[in-house]
């Protein structure tokens, strides 16, 4: 028997969990994934999605009494069309103003937090959530759902690359092999552009 044990098992804390991912299903998917693994593990979990996203991944909710979906208002912004909040409703070229919508959520997400009080907070693209989480007394965990070497490639964003830089592994990257073909080159750097 451990110590601390009346029975001979050492009783796990539950935990409260919210998870905040960027709004595309290849992000919120995954996250969801993680959710169902959480709460195998008996935790509660509060998912944070965009409007009427969680009618395509409730199918995906293992454990509906343990994983809760909130709804996050997304505000009007120029450039996108009404009623966009994923990646899935504006064109490609529009990407960046997405950035934008996610940061307008902030507000909505520290009344979130407050109201919730998790013991941990998941994130990916919510560069400010950790300060947010900080605020709340949480803790912050960045959960990647992409590849490193996607990383190693968009740290170009923070100075323009060209469709013909990309297609170069960057500087001291260990894999001649693995770089990215003309469309692929094109896209990202389509979606660095601002």
């Amino acid at each position: 028997s451990k110590p601390g044990s009346e029975m001979g098992e050492v009783q796990e804390k539950k935990l409260h969990i919210a998870m905040y991912p960027w709004f595309a299903m290849g992000h919120m998917t995954p996250f969801l994934h993680l959710a169902n693994k959480l709460a195998q593990r008996g935790h509660k979990v509060s998912l944070f999605l965009p409007p009427k996203v969680h009618l395509k991944l409730a199918h995906l909710n293992c454990h509906p009494e343990l994983i809760s979906f909130t709804t996050v208002p997304v505000p009007a912004v120029d450039g996108l069309p009404v009623g966009a909040s994923t990646t899935a409703d504006i064109p490609r070229s529009a990407g960046f103003l997405l950035f934008d919508l996610y940061d307008l959520t902030q507000p909505t997400i520290d009344v979130f937090l407050a109201q919730l009080k998790p013991d941990i907070v998941f994130y990916d693209y919510a560069y400010w959530l950790p300060g947010l989480a900080r605020k709340h007394r949480a803790k912050s965990v960045f959960f990647s759902t992409t590849y490193v070497s996607f990383y190693a490639y968009m740290v170009r964003w923070l100075q323009p690359a060209t469709e013909a830089e990309l297609k170069q592994p960057p500087l001291g990257f260990p894999s001649q092999f693995f770089c990215y073909r003309a469309h692929e080159a094109r896209m990202m750097g389509q979606l660095g552009e601002r």
